[in-house]
C-alpha cells in the first residue's frame, strides 16, 4: 500500500527534475547570448561593412553628380505588412548618402528621377523579408529569426545600363540585449548600401 502510494510522488519528482532541466537550458542560453557583448550600436559607416559589389560597366565615374534612390522593388512571394516600406527605405539610402558621405554627389534625392547624363540611379529588388518573433529570439539564440535580403543596382540615369550590382542578406537571430529587429538590420543594409554607392562614386571599387 506504501509503495503504491510513493509511485505519483515518484513520477512528480521526474517531471519537476525535467523542468529544472529544461529551465536550466534556456538559462544557459540566454547568459551565452548576454555574454556576446553590450548593447547593439547603431549602424554608422564605420562599424558597418559595404557590400560584395560587381562592377557591371565600367565608366567615368566623376561625370555623376546626381544620385536619384528610387523605392526597390519587391520580388515575387515577398509580402511585407508595413506601409510603403519601399519609399521609407529609398528615403533612408539617399539620408544615408546625404548624410554619410557629404559631398560625395552634388546633389541627393530620391523617387523622381530627372533622366540627366550626370545622373544615376541607385534601386533594386528585396528578395526576402521576415520579422520574426522577438519573444522566440529571447528564449533561446536561432529561434524566430529575422532576415532581409535582396540585391541594389546602380544604373545610368538615361539609357539605363546597370553599372553596378551588390547583394545585401542580413540576419537576426539572438534576443536580450543584442537583439537585432528588423528595423535594425533594414537600417544597417541602407547604410552599407550607402557606403557601396559612395565608395563606387569615388572610384575606390576594383572590377
Amino acid at each position: 500500500m506504501e509503495k503504491a502510494l510513493l509511485e505519483p510522488e515518484g513520477l512528480a519528482g521526474k517531471g519537476v527534475a525535467k523542468m529544472k532541466m529544461m529551465i536550466g537550458k534556456i538559462l544557459l542560453a540566454l547568459v551565452a547570448v548576454s555574454m556576446l557583448g553590450g548593447c547593439a550600436t547603431h549602424s554608422t559607416p564605420q562599424n558597418t561593412a559595404m557590400l560584395d559589389a560587381v562592377i557591371r560597366e565600367p565608366v567615368n565615374v566623376a561625370k555623376y553628380t546626381t544620385v536619384t534612390v528610387m523605392p526597390f522593388t519587391l520580388a515575387e512571394g515577398v509580402t511585407i505588412e508595413k506601409p510603403k516600406f519601399a519609399e521609407n527605405f529609398a528615403i533612408e539610402i539617399a539620408a544615408r548618402i546625404r548624410d554619410d558621405h557629404p559631398g560625395v554627389f552634388r546633389t541627393v534625392g530620391w523617387h523622381k528621377s530627372k533622366q540627366k547624363p550626370d545622373e544615376v540611379i541607385v534601386t533594386g529588388a528585396i528578395r526576402g523579408y521576415k520579422q520574426g518573433s522577438s519573444i522566440a529570439r529571447n528564449i533561446l539564440p536561432g529561434l524566430g529569426g529575422t532576415s532581409f535580403e535582396g540585391e541594389m543596382v546602380i544604373k545610368d540615369a538615361v539609357d539605363g545600363k546597370v553599372l553596378l550590382t551588390a547583394s545585401f542578406d542580413k540576419l537576426g537571430l539572438v534576443g536580450g540585449i543584442r537583439e537585432r529587429t528588423i528595423d535594425h538590420i533594414t537600417a544597417e543594409s541602407a547604410v552599407a548600401i550607402a557606403k557601396t554607392v559612395a565608395l563606387w562614386k569615388q572610384g575606390q571599387l576594383s572590377r
